[in-house]
C-alpha cells in the first residue's frame, strides 16, 4: 500500500497532532479536518526552527566575545533574536528583553516574593538568573480571576 504525501509527513512531524487539535479547537472551532492539522503542525515545527536557529546565532556570537565558551541558547538570545528580526515582532511583548521584564516588576512591586497580584517577582535579578514567575498567579490573571 502506498502511502499519501499528507500520511507521510504526519509521520514524521515531531509536534504531537493531539496538541495541536486541542489547541485549535476552541471557541467558535469545533471541527479541524485532519489534512489542517497536519499543515498546522509542521508550520509550528518549521516557525520553531526558524526562530531557535535565529536564536543559536545570538548564541554563538556571545560565545566569541567569551572567548568560544560555548553555553546552550538561553532566554536573552532568543529575545535578541525576536528584537532583531522585524518579521518577529509579533513577539515582542511575549518575549521582551530581559531588562524590561525586571523593570516591570519593580514598577509593579514586585519584592523578593510573589509580589502583589505578583506575576513575576524580582528576587534573582542580577547577573544571569531569570526572574520567577507565579504561574497560579499568572494563569488567575489571565482567565480574569
Amino acid at each position: 500500500m502506498q502511502l499519501t504525501p499528507l500520511v507521510r509527513l504526519a509521520a514524521q512531524l515531531k509536534v504531537p497532532l493531539a496538541r495541536v487539535r486541542r489547541t485549535v479547537v476552541d471557541g467558535d472551532v469545533k471541527q479541524v479536518k485532519p489534512e489542517a492539522l497536519v499543515l498546522i503542525a509542521k508550520a509550528a515545527e518549521m516557525f520553531v526552527d526558524y526562530l531557535m536557529e535565529d536564536a543559536y546565532g545570538y548564541t554563538l556570537g556571545a560565545a566569541k566575545t567569551r572567548g568560544g565558551k560555548e553555553e546552550p541558547t538561553s532566554y536573552v538570545d532568543l529575545a535578541n533574536a525576536v528584537g532583531a528580526d522585524p518579521r518577529l515582532a509579533f513577539l515582542a511583548d511575549i518575549v521582551p528583553p530581559k531588562r524590561k521584564l525586571l523593570a516591570k516588576a519593580k514598577q509593579d512591586g514586585a519584592g523578593a516574593g510573589p509580589g502583589p497580584g505578583g506575576k513575576v517577582a524580582a528576587a534573582h535579578t542580577e547577573g544571569n538568573a531569570q526572574p520567577r514567575v507565579n504561574t497560579a498567579a499568572a494563569a488567575a490573571n489571565a482567565h480574569g480571576m
